[in-house]
């Protein structure tokens, strides 16, 4: 055979097989590189009569949970399960109680490993000759006797073997280590047919339990191999009475956001102590102080990946629980410093009828550790101080039962000497002081002591929440029968026959709350009208004017109250009285408009006119009218507006944006079309221009629409003085934005155009300039403008001119009259150290 044509071969390790020499090496198929996937390799090693088969693994790595090893003491997959090996948790060896070994490899589709590498070897273990249950057990022929024993049964991974005596009749236990549980408590026993009674059990990590003791070590399901993946594992944990839970973590890696542990200590996980995911090791975390003195933890892992897990390690807490009529109780490792991150619960019991006292003779705490005192046996009752640094030194603390609870919190930072603190017991007498709700005031107060009153009612505007009357009770506990009641501003009500009251927005004084939506209704006696004033600041933009006195028409009054999600203020305070009507209430005067005529008699007519700019909403004339007892305006008084766009006619007007003089709404589309006699030309003059730079726009055309040419486009606060049309007519386009501006009110101010309308003849041109004004430190000379004339401006002592003093009319490019220069200016004569003095005030 030729160079090119010679193959070389190299050896393969199979894929299952029946192995019968009495020592050899099973490998992995692949071995030493990884295995492939999707495997099912059987093997069965079979040795000689009467004896055992003993494997030892000097290699095992496979991919967790997915890639296993199956080992079964006998021939078939129906034999009884020694045990299935994935990941790195394979025992030292194992032994068969036959001469035949089962094993089976399987392999998924997905990640593989190096496999395996197993030593296996066949045990003689002959029989003694000996009657026993009047069974004669015979010796094979041609062997050796061996001792009364059985062969070395191994140790468990992650375990330990106690007892070493192999002897027939001789027990072996097994213990597992921290964290892990053993599939077998019972002992394994060397049987008179020198085979132990049962398998070598296995120390497992479980997916959940329940644990009880001063400390432990909780591991992930695996641990140290991956954990498997869909687990949902809840553990609960429970340490002495009176003791929280403190865990520490040592290892921490689960698959970010999708697997995670939740720790509670209330036995509901919607709102747990902790939800962990990802790979940082968590800090210690308490639980258990809520009375229950235990914790639950459960571990939910998805469909995919897995790591490592956590092993994570937990003790008891500190804390005590003391029954008796005095005491002391210490902080941890009193007197010396007491440790970081403790959670420390004490309770306190006395005899049925009296109170605790409790003294701090010694507090000395760090900054951001406390003490918290309740006045009951758990946290649900009433706080009775949280003390810090030496707050509590010297100070007394009394109970109103036979009950108390403290709670002591450490931080992670620094410590410091902590507190001795004395209790004793004493009578029960008298009740504490109740205290008086904000907005309301004692009726009745027959002092404190017990099955005494205390009676409470609300200042006008305010409704009482819980009861009015207070009894102090006669029981074990010298307490109060109800709560404090509160008075609170509400949303809406209905108020019946009252001569007078008080309305407030809810929450008054504070800010009322947003998305609110109240409705009032005061109801007077029949022929009576209600006349209501009111302090109000409804949003940010509309001030805190208060609004005239208003009067009702009918003896019924609704007032409705409705608050945006965006800013809120202090709201209102409305007062309200009923009266008599015999004439028409005052209509007033709309806000930028006036009113003719003040009689309100019936049949009596008042007229409005609105100033210029803004139109009347409404008519502008209403008669008083009397229906039986009830007078009122007919149709109800007009309003004021600046509305958006419009056609302006007439010799001279004024245009004002949307609302004005308030700022203009955004996503506004407003056209002014402005037409005069076709002999003159338009002037619009300045007077107030302010909008949102580069968003709100106002362009100006030639002409009846915006197809003609852009005389300029206007945003901002820069504005011309003056804009002249060349024709008689102009048409003007103003355009708001949807947005907010940076001070989050609405992003625009105001428009206030005065419109001027110029004379203009084609064929008599203006033969005169505008008058060009006046400058500043100096005076002018010439008060002609027609063509042709100059003025001449002068500066006063001590300025000195710049630019050309006189200025002429002209006729310019666009056959309109202007001026030929521009107006000079007035520089003040400065040198030495005049110049230097201005100078210095000019950078201060």
């Amino acid at each position: 055979m030729s160079v090119a044509t010679k193959m070389i071969l190299s050896p393969i390790a199979p894929c299952g097989g029946h192995l019968t020499a009495p020592t050899g090496v099973l490998l992995s198929p692949g071995w030493p590189g990884f295995y492939k996937d999707s495997l099912n390799c059987e093997w069965v090693i079979e040795a000689s009569k009467d004896h055992a088969i003993k494997i030892s693994f000097d290699r095992f790595q496979t991919e967790v949970n997915y890639d296993t090893l199956e080992i079964r003491d006998g021939p078939s997959n129906s034999s009884p399960l020694i045990g299935e090996y994935h990941g790195t948790q394979a025992p030292h060896f194992l032994i068969s109680t036959s001469n035949y070994m089962y094993l089976l490899f399987t392999t998924d589709n997905s990640r593989s490993s190096v496999g395996f590498q197993i030593r296996y070897d066949s045990e003689f273990y002959g029989f003694q000759f000996e009657m026993w249950n009047e069974i004669v057990l015979s010796i094979p022929k041609g062997v050796m006797m061996e001792t009364d024993s059985c062969l070395d049964p191994g140790i468990p991974v992650n375990g330990k073997r106690h007892g070493n005596n192999f002897a027939i009749g001789s027990r072996v236990t097994f213990s597992c280590d921290q964290g892990y549980t053993l599939s077998d408590v019972e002992p394994i026993v060397c049987e008179r047919n020198h085979q132990w009674n049962h398998a070598l059990p296995s120390c497992d990590a479980l997916c959940g339990g329940y644990i009880f003791g001063k400390k432990g070590t909780i591991l992930s399901p695996g641990f140290p191999d991956f954990y498997p993946n869909s687990l949902n594992c809840t553990w609960t944990i429970e340490v002495s009475h009176g003791k929280g839970v403190q865990l520490l973590f040592n290892t921490f890696h689960l698959e970010d956001s999708h697997d995670y542990l939740l720790i509670t200590e209330d036995g509901s996980f919607t709102e747990p102590v902790a939800r962990l995911t990802g790979s940082i090791l968590p800090p210690s975390i308490k639980a258990g102080l809520f009375g229950n003195f235990s914790a639950q933890l459960r571990f939910v892992s998805d469909f995919s990946m897995s790591y490592e897990g956590f092993n994570m390690s937990f003790s008891a807490e500190c804390g005590a629980t003391t029954i008796g009529s005095e005491g002391v109780l210490l902080s941890p490792n009193y007197p010396s410093n007491y440790d970081n991150n403790h959670e420390c619960i004490y309770r306190i019991e006395t005899e049925t009828g009296k109170g605790i006292r409790v003294t701090a003779t010694n507090f000395q705490l760090h900054e951001g550790d406390y003490l918290k005192v309740y006045d009951g046996k758990d946290t649900s009752h009433r706080l009775l101080g949280n003390f810090s640094k030496t707050d509590m030194y010297n100070a007394i603390i009394n109970s109103t039962s036979n009950h108390l609870w403290i709670e002591f919190n450490s931080n992670g930072t620094e410590t410091n000497k902590g507190f001795r603190l004395t209790y004793s017991s004493f009578d029960l007498v008298k009740c504490e002081e109740p205290g008086t709700p904000n907005y309301g005031y004692k009726i009745q107060d027959d002092g404190h002591f017990a099955n005494t009153f205390v009676l409470y009612s609300c200042n006008p505007g305010y409704t009482l929440h819980g009861s009015s009357t207070l009894t102090c009770l006669s029981g074990d506990r010298r307490v109060w029968d109800k709560p404090l009641p509160s008075c609170l501003a509400e949303c809406g009500g209905h108020i019946a026959g009252a001569i007078s009251g008080r309305i407030l927005s809810p929450g008054y004084p504070a800010p009322y709350d947003n998305n609110l939506h109240c409705t009032w209704s005061i109801e007077a006696d029949t022929g009576k009208t209600i006349r209501y004033k009111g302090g109000i600041l409804l949003k940010e933009w509309s001030g805190s004017a208060l609004p005239e006195d208003t009067h009702s028409t009918f003896n019924i009054l609704t007032l409705q109250f409705d608050s945006d999600y965006f800013i809120s203020k202090s709201g209102f305070s409305i007062q309200f009285s009923t009266t008599t009507a015999t004439t028409c209430n005052d209509p007033g005067t709309p806000q930028n408009g006036t009113r003719y005529g003040d009689s309100r008699e019936p049949g009596d007519t008042i007229t409005f006119q609105c100033d210029p700019g803004y139109q009347v909403q409404g008519l502008d004339k209403i008669t008083c009218v009397q229906l039986n007892n009830r007078f009122y305006w007919q149709p109800d008084p007009p309003t004021c507006i600046a509305t958006c766009g419009g056609n302006v006619t007439g010799p001279a007007g004024v245009i004002l944006s949307p609302n004005y003089p308030q700022p203009y709404p955004p996503g506004k589309e407003c056209d002014w079309r402005i037409k005069v006699n076709p002999d003159f030309v338009i002037a619009l003059i300045f007077k107030s221009f302010n909008m949102e730079p580069s968003y709100d726009f106002l362009h100006i055309y030639e002409g009846d629409n915006s197809n003609g040419p852009l005389i300029s486009s206007l945003h901002g606060n820069q504005a011309p003085e003056r804009i002249e049309s060349s024709g008689n007519s102009l048409f003007l386009a103003f355009r708001s934005d949807a947005s907010l501006g940076m001070s989050g009110l609405l992003s625009c101010t105001v428009l206030y155009l005065e419109l001027v309308y110029v004379f203009y003849s084609t064929e008599k041109p203006r033969e005169a300039c505008f008058d060009p004004g006046n400058i500043m430190n100096g005076s002018r000379v010439g008060m002609d403008y027609k063509l042709g004339s100059t003025v001449t401006y002068q500066c006063n002592s001590g300025y000195t001119a710049v630019g050309q003093a006189t200025i002429t009319c002209v006729i310019g490019s666009d056959g309109k009259p202007i001026w030929d220069k521009a107006l000079p200016t007035c520089k003040e004569e400065s040198m030495g150290f005049s110049k230097t003095k201005a100078e210095l005030s000019v950078i201060n």
